[in-house]
């Protein structure tokens, strides 16, 4: 192979790398949107709904939690025209308001699969003894999804 040749086809090489990254990129962030379908209150109706006990498996106690996430979704900001470094500090309450997303807070059951819904899991803490039960997220997210796509039935 000439130098040339040997440039070019290194070229093409990192076009298609920087092509199948940015795909990879786009399929990770959609399927994390998923995930952030869960909020705390889908979630418990789902352990409801599903006769899941609403005690800890461990030791009975009746107080348990799960991890809760935070995040803006800059999505929805109601100033598209501002910068939020322009906002006045009731239009920064009111940017937070609009934009947070509260859900549960997955976590990944094997860090070396790709990090689709069915490789992540919801958390159940017992408040008194700690005892953790999980929950996978694909029953969870594809709970909620149908829940979203019902006609009139909207979380």
């Amino acid at each position: 192979m000439t130098p040339d040749a040997d440039q070019k086809a290194k070229e093409i090489y990192e076009h298609i790398l920087q092509q199948t990254n940015a795909q990879r990129d786009e399929h990770d962030r959609k399927q994390f949107r998923r995930l952030q379908l869960v909020t705390p209150q889908l979630f418990a109706e789902f352990l409801a709904e599903k006769g899941v006990t609403s005690h800890c498996l461990a030791c009975g106690h009746k107080e348990l939690s799960t991890p809760e996430t935070m995040s803006l979704d800059s999505s929805r900001n109601p100033f598209p025209d501002k910068k939020l470094s322009e906002l006045t500090e009731e239009e920064s309450q009111q940017y937070v308001d609009a934009t947070a997303v509260h859900y549960v807070t997955p976590s990944l059951i094997d860090e070396s699969k790709i990090p689709l819904v069915s490789n992540h899991q919801y958390r159940l803490i017992c408040q008194n003894c700690g005892f953790i039960s999980y929950f996978r997220a694909a029953n969870v997210v594809y709970w909620v999804e149908d829940r979203i796509n019902a006609p009139g039935d909207q979380p």
